[in-house]
């Protein structure tokens, strides 16, 4: 592991400084998005962040009732698993746990799909059960998407539905 200096950390290649959004299903209900007061909700993640952020769900959450609508270049993680980005400090650089657990967020019951994929967005350590729709759906996009280490069960249509994606 690298230790990384005290700077802000930055994506390749642009240099825009990496921004967190963190969400976890029992934290207090006015939550900011901080690690120390992350949102309640899937819903006040997606109105609060802006395309390009790191949307980090904590171990053990619980999403009953929600979904979300990623925005371009967004990321989309649960923790439970490792997530690495690449910086231009440190290349790359291993996520540290928001709480150190080791389950995967939920999200149970979505009224249609689950996650909508945006370009260049990024879901990945998740387990979505029984969604109105489809688990994970990206259609009609200009960039890439990667969808990786999601478990998916029941879903009413598709698990995984890609439709037109113009990738690099």
């Amino acid at each position: 592991k690298k230790e990384i200096p005290d700077l802000v950390i930055a994506n390749d290649p642009g240099g825009t400084p990496l921004h967190f959004v963190h969400v976890n299903s029992a934290s207090a209900p006015a939550g900011t998005g901080t690690l120390i007061a992350p949102f309640r909700t899937l819903a006040a993640a997606q109105a609060a962040s802006n395309p390009n952020d790191i949307l980090l769900v904590h171990s053990g959450s619980s999403f009953t009732g929600e979904s979300i609508a990623l925005q371009n270049g967004q990321q989309f993680l649960g923790e439970g698993i490792n997530h690495f980005v690449m910086t231009q400090q440190a290349g790359l650089v291993q996520l540290p746990s928001p709480t150190g657990g080791n389950t995967l967020p939920i999200i149970a019951g979505a009224p249609g799909d689950a996650v909508t994929m945006a370009s260049n967005s990024k879901v990945s350590g998740f387990v979505i059960n029984t969604p109105g729709g489809r688990g994970v759906s990206a259609s009609n996009l200009n960039g890439n998407v990667v969808i990786s280490r999601v478990q998916i069960s029941n879903a009413t249509t598709q698990g995984i539905f890609l439709e037109d994606i113009q990738g690099r």
